[in-house]
This record gives C-alpha cells, sequence and structure tokens, in this order.
C-alpha cells in the first residue's frame, strides 16, 4: 500500500473540485466589474454548467486527454472560459430580445 501515491490522487481531486469553483468565482466578479453586467438568479445555472464543464476537463486531465498536463490548471481553464462565453452569449441574447422588442 502506497500512502503517497493515494494522497497525491485525493489532492489532486480536491483541487480540481477548488480551482474550478474558485475559476468561476473569479471570472463572474471580472465580468460583473468590466463589463457591468449584474448577477441575476438566471445566472445560477450557467455558473453550475460551467463548474461542471470545470470538473470534466479537470477530470479527463487526470485521464490522460490533457490541455497542459496539469489537472487542476486544465480545470481552472475550463471553468473560467465556460463561465465567459456562457455570460457573454447571454449578455449578446439580451441585446438582441431588447432590440426586437423595440
Amino acid at each position: 500500500f502506497n500512502f503517497l501515491n493515494h494522497l497525491i490522487i485525493v489532492l489532486d481531486v480536491m483541487g480540481i473540485f477548488v480551482a474550478s469553483m474558485g475559476s468561476v468565482i473569479i471570472t463572474r466578479y471580472l465580468i460583473e466589474q468590466v463589463k457591468k453586467l449584474p448577477v441575476t438568479s438566471n445566472d445560477y445555472p450557467c455558473h453550475f454548467l460551467a463548474w461542471m464543464l470545470g470538473l470534466a476537463m479537470g477530470f479527463s486531465s487526470l485521464n490522460g486527454v490533457s490541455l497542459t498536463s496539469i489537472p487542476v490548471l486544465d480545470a481552472t481553464i475550463g471553468s473560467s472560459l465556460g463561465t465567459f462565453f456562457v455570460l457573454i452569449q447571454r449578455k449578446y441574447s439580451e441585446k438582441a430580445n431588447i432590440a426586437k422588442l423595440r
């Protein structure tokens, strides 16, 4: 029983969960500050979806399909990009709906 091998796996999994959620929070904060896009209750499923994307990228990196060969970094990149693209897309679709109503 190699304790250090199992400890590395547990720490990788914990890092993937924490880093991907932290990336969603930081990206959301930066979008709110730069684009002046307020948080609404409709955004929560988008945040969850972006977090799941980050988790999927992190766990796929653990299994060998990797972007950077660092699972925590892959999870961070995935959830950050997911948050950015989903929320920016929402902003443009809201603008299109407002223009359509006029």
